[in-house]
């Protein structure tokens, strides 16, 4: 199973590449665009993917797009609907600046550019990266997960330990709770006779229902 990953909603954008659980290739935007931290974290940047990291972890990978299983990106617009971003802040502090743009509606801009990722991942790639990008037979579902949960297992699946607790202090993300803590638990699955993968699942110790960090909302692209 090939799994991509996208951080885009904020600064620091980039990609990973999973391959049966291994990360095979990983790399910031900003390595490629040479710009620190790849983009200004504003409403209206939402919709810049990081092309070139994404097409470094596919050529990496002996890849391209279309042979993605599923892509996880790091932000789930749902949990913003009927809430403040963070700190109050991606839309509030930019409507504060100009008093004539509503911070709603740098919210709705902000929500509406995120929903679209999936379809501005090929439609807005760049032509010199179009070769991995291709349209033909994209099967992958996409996943839009939670931001603090994304944070918390790039924490736990990374860690030495079958099993630990895992606290996110963040200042920005679908909303703006008190510190969001989870619990992390590994699962051994046999492949063959000869060898195992582990699969770890986090879950949110919050007062929302735990998830597992992939059982999000999922949206294929048949």
């Amino acid at each position: 199973m090939i799994t991509l990953g996208i951080n885009a909603a904020f600064h620091d954008s980039a990609a990973v590449l999973v391959v049966d659980g291994r990360v095979i290739a990983a790399a910031e935007e900003e390595r490629s665009s040479r710009i620190k931290h790849a983009k200004r974290p504003v409403p209206f940047s939402a919709w810049e993917l990081p092309y070139a990291a994404i097409d470094y972890c596919l050529e990496a990978g002996g890849t391209a797009l279309a042979g993605v299983d599923h892509i996880a990106y790091s932000f789930d617009p749902d949990a913003l609907t009927g809430s403040e971003p963070a700190s109050g802040g991606i839309a509030g502090e930019h409507a504060r600046r100009d008093d004539e743009v509503p911070a709603g509606g740098l919210q709705a801009l902000f929500e509406s550019n995120i929903r679209r990722a999936p379809l501005q991942l090929v439609d807005g790639v760049p032509h010199h990266l179009r070769a991995r990008f291709a349209k033909e037979s994209l099967h992958w579902q996409w996943h839009f997960v939670s931001h603090h949960l994304s944070h918390q297992a790039s924490a736990f699946l990374a860690a030495p330990f079958d099993e630990c607790a895992v606290m996110t202090l963040d200042g920005r993300g679908e909303r703006a709770p008190p510190p969001d803590t989870a619990y992390g638990r590994t699962a051994s699955t046999a492949r063959s006779a000869k060898s195992t993968f582990r699969r770890r699942s986090v879950c949110s110790t919050s007062a929302s229902p735990p998830i597992s960090a992939f059982s999000t909302r999922a949206t294929s692209t048949r």
